[in-house]
């Protein structure tokens, strides 16, 4: 807990220039909060002493003044720590996300993305409320606590042992207060993480609920993480009322037995009326922030539960980054080579997805990746952008080891189009242009060409044309389409599709075939797919089964790939004649 308080306040620290006006102010506030009690005390000492004089009224201006002043130094205070705490809160955001956008594949396979979107925002958001407002409170509150300590003590020694036997008792509540509250708030923290992930899937496939008649399963899990969620408010709640009058109430035994013991002083002539009143008035004062500090304490237990979840989220390393010897890739034709690569999804210890895969895809070819669902076409491709790391072996682009360059690098000569590619509400020309936004209106057409969506341009809007969420006004041909653009955009060297013709129509299918013919020159071009066409134009032919390469051809004047295959039989052989007995392709 205290590390992770540290880390909290570590931002405060950082920015102490821009943390001294609250410093400041805050001092100010509590200075000025300490004089209406000391005017009380002249005034009633003075009334008492010598009848009522002009000393009384120009002390109740004074009273007037300071109470005035102080809200103006409380509203200077605050405004200065909103503006320190919401640039807090954006660089914690953005950091945030900047290392989201840094972590491996693997990462994001063991995650629901609701409960990021929750870190991100709901998270963020609660730091925000602790930067902005209980930081400042809590901080003002305890040094106007301990000033009033001191300015008893000076006062009268005797009085003030009732004050400093009031602190123990307020610390005691405050713990026990806070022990009691805190699983429920961590508790609460997950089940909004849990709803908004179940929100997001609900709604992201809203019309397969609808078309399966789903829809009562979801609401009902849907209603029972909201059942969980409100429970574990309900017990929150029930701590917070529990112990939200105890300070009142210790306050208010505290200001009685004052007035006990503070009259006898008086009536024994060791003590002044005013200064009796003023320790009563002192009392009255430790209300407010006494039930500040208990609310902020609620505030701060929530940011350090938010902050644990943002603080996991950012200790996860990210394995795939840059080593300190890294360099740009240099120009060169592409050729790729794995060497005896083998990878698992779940480390050393895990199922391994690839075994000892070792060959060499020739710069300018067309390689397709064929074999059974899970037999590691997909890892194969995903390997070469450094979306994973290989657990053993090595992988080179033009004989330079990928794990020797930089990732912008990398990935800005490898583009892929992946089987699901995402398409956000948006225009035609924002969508395509996504990866290099710095584009031109006639570079996105000539992307959008090359893709067979020439047909979009000539619509109304053309370049302005609204696709919908998720695309939903393209066609599933034109939204693989418009992804393969999107890569083309920034032609790279080497391009990546992965099961690119995957449920489209013939007509559909036949505008795909026709792009990857124009952009398959002067690259190297994978395709994990299953139709035969693309299998039977490709260069080279790369069978895989349980992780390993199992068979493989590379075309050449005599016969294709293809043929090669055809012949020799085995497994490339049996998934053809699968293919064609269940009618899946039109040859």
């Amino acid at each position: 807990m205290v590390s992770l308080l540290g880390r909290l306040i570590g931002p405060l620290i950082k920015r102490w220039r821009a943390f001294m006006p609250v410093l400041l102010f805050s001092f100010l506030t509590v200075a000025l909060g300490l004089a209406t009690p000391y005017f009380i005390r002249l005034a009633i000492d003075i009334f008492n002493g010598t009848g009522m004089t002009n000393d009384v009224y120009w002390l109740a201006l004074a009273i007037f003044l300071v109470a005035l002043f102080q809200g103006i130094s409380d509203w200077a205070r605050l405004y200065y720590m909103a503006h320190l705490g919401q640039q807090i809160v954006l660089q914690w955001r953005v950091r945030l996300f900047d290392h989201l956008m840094r972590l491996p594949f693997s990462f994001f396979d063991k995650v629901h993305t609701g409960d990021l979107i929750s870190r991100v925002a709901s998270d963020i958001e609660t730091l925000s409320v602790f930067y902005t407002r209980a930081a400042v409170m809590a901080f003002g509150n305890i040094a106007f606590l301990a000033a009033i300590l001191c300015v008893m003590v000076f006062w009268d020694y005797r009085l003030s042992i009732v004050y400093l036997a009031l602190l123990p008792l307020i610390a005691h509540a405050m713990s026990i207060y806070s022990r009691q509250v805190s699983p429920h708030i961590r508790a609460s923290r997950k089940q909004v993480a849990t709803l908004t992930s179940q929100l997001r899937n609900g709604l992201t496939a809203i019309d397969t609920a609808q078309g399966l008649g789903f829809t009562d399963e979801l609401e009902s899990s849907l209603s029972a993480t909201s059942q969980r969620l409100g429970e574990s408010r309900i017990k929150a709640g029930n701590v917070v009322a529990r112990w939200r009058h105890y300070p009142t109430v210790v306050v208010a035994i505290a200001c009685a037995a004052c007035l006990w013991y503070g009259s006898t002083l008086v009536r024994t002539g060791t003590m002044s009326m005013g200064t009796l009143i003023g320790f009563t008035a002192f009392f009255g004062l430790l209300g407010r922030p006494i039930r500040q500090t208990g609310f902020m304490v609620s505030v701060i237990i929530r940011a350090a539960a938010s902050a644990e979840r943002v603080f996991e989220l950012l200790d996860v390393d990210a394995n795939v980054k840059d080593s300190i010897d890294s360099g740009p890739l240099p120009d060169g034709a592409g050729t790729v080579k794995f060497d005896d690569v083998h990878f698992s999804y779940d480390g050393p210890e895990g199922v391994p997805a690839l075994k000892g895969i070792s060959t060499t895809l020739r710069a300018g070819d067309v390689i397709a990746l064929v074999g059974p669902s899970g037999s590691g076409k997909t890892t194969m491709a995903h390997l070469i952008p450094r979306f994973y790391e290989p657990l053993k072996g090595k992988l080179t682009i033009d004989d330079r080891d990928i794990q020797k360059v930089t990732l912008a690098s990398l990935r800005k000569r490898v583009g892929i189009a992946f089987q699901d590619s995402f398409i956000f509400a948006g225009t035609l020309r924002n969508n395509v242009a996504w990866g290099k936004p710095e584009a031109t209106d006639e570079e996105i057409t000539i992307a959008l060409e090359q893709a067979q969506l020439s047909d979009l341009l000539h619509r109304e809007k053309g370049l302005d044309l609204e696709v919908g969420e998720r695309g939903l006004r393209l066609s599933g041909g034109q939204r693989q389409r418009l992804a393969l653009a999107r890569v083309l955009l920034y032609d790279p060297q080497i391009l990546i599709l992965d099961e690119p013709t995957a449920s489209l129509d013939k007509t559909a299918e036949d505008k795909l075939r026709r792009a990857l013919q124009n952009v398959r020159q002067g690259r190297l071009t994978v395709v994990i797919s299953h139709r035969l066409w693309t299998v039977r134009n490709a260069d080279q032919i790369i069978v895989l089964d349980e992780g390993k390469i199992v068979q493989e051809a590379r075309g050449s004047k005599e016969s294709s790939a293809d043929e090669q295959l055809s012949k020799a039989g085995g497994l490339y052989v049996r998934l053809q004649q699968k293919l064609l007995t269940n009618g899946k392709e039109q040859q």
